[in-house]
């Protein structure tokens, strides 16, 4: 499990970084980037990498908590991966997003409670599949 973890954390991780730099590339184009900068690109990697390589994998395949519970936490460390890494990215966007923070952490909590519903009745379809095979 540990291992797993890991990897997963890596990919993410990267793959995030590698993200982060295409999508800034696009606005910063004409500018030098100060060193401070990457430090802030690579943090904010390794956060995307700890909430959706680590903490999202484990509650979905290894945790023993109820699913209402298994929500609530991915909600809410989706919506602190969001604030701190906007706030990395940019002071001013965060000052402008501040007002909707509560209107943000409420859209998070309903998307993430559909989403799983969606994915219960995909893996029950899926399962009556499997079982209709065995008969």
């Amino acid at each position: 499990m540990w291992n797993n973890l890991s990897n997963r954390f890596i990919h993410v991780t990267l793959g995030s970084i590698v993200w982060i730099m295409i999508i800034t590339s696009f606005s910063n184009l004409n500018t030098e980037i100060p060193y401070l900068y990457i430090w802030r690109i690579i943090l904010m990697g390794s956060i995307f990498g700890v909430v959706f390589g680590v903490i999202y994998y484990y509650l979905w395949n290894f945790s023993n908590i109820n699913d209402i519970c298994k929500v609530l936490l991915s909600s809410l460390s989706n919506f602190i991966c969001i604030v701190t890494t906007v706030k990395l990215y940019s002071s001013t966007l965060f000052d402008m997003l501040m007002p909707f923070m509560i209107f943000i952490f409420i859209i998070t909590l309903v998307l993430h409670y559909l989403i799983f519903k969606v994915y219960l009745r995909v893996q029950n379809i899926k399962l009556a599949k499997e079982l209709e095979k065995l008969h």
